[in-house]
């Protein structure tokens, strides 16, 4: 059986489905997977000052605040919410350097459905890290530095966004 490239903590778990020559296919379309997941979580940090190519899949707004999702033609979205100022959230939840959070109501995340993802938010899990007082969820990601990229968006001064896998935000919905 070929060997494809996968760090050895991936390897070791695909172990048992390639010991077994029946489980051949299986293990093919789980190392695709994996090499999908490990893609996403490795460019993860390189996306923030690339160009991308937005395309609009809904927004919740009033006047003034205008939360919105977009599809990139990165195999990922951008999220743009209100900047998070509260000092108790940013005390617990841990933001790398490249990375912010940004807060949206929970209806915003309906539009992934205009993409794909069908479903309600049935995993408060990352890039949602935490749920504030009002329901309102927090999303952690990749700040968006990319200037050609910004501009393709109306980001008003109390709102910035986020940039977050594909994978990330569909593991998020469930039927």
């Amino acid at each position: 059986m070929q060997k494809h490239p996968l760090p050895v903590q991936n390897e070791i778990d695909m172990a048992s489905y390639e010991a077994d020559s029946s489980n051949q296919t299986h293990a093919r379309s789980c190392r695709v997977t994996l090499s999908s997941v490990l893609l996403s979580a490795t460019h993860r940090n390189t996306y923030s000052g690339v160009t991308m190519r937005l395309t609009f899949l809904g927004k919740e707004s009033v006047p003034d605040q205008s939360p919105t999702l977009y599809a990139t033609d990165s195999d990922s979205y951008v999220v743009q919410g209100w900047i998070v100022t509260d000092p108790k959230i940013l005390a617990v939840i841990p933001v790398a350097e490249d990375e912010t959070v940004v807060e949206v109501p929970p209806k915003l995340m309906v539009h992934l459905a205009n993409d794909g993802p069908e479903g309600d938010v049935v995993n408060l899990i990352p890039p949602i890290v935490h749920v504030n007082e009002v329901g309102n969820y927090i999303v952690r990601g990749t700040k968006v530095t990319d200037q050609e990229t910004l501009s393709q968006m109306d980001i008003p001064g109390h709102e910035t966004c986020v940039h977050v896998s594909r994978v990330a935000m569909a593991a998020l919905v469930g039927s």
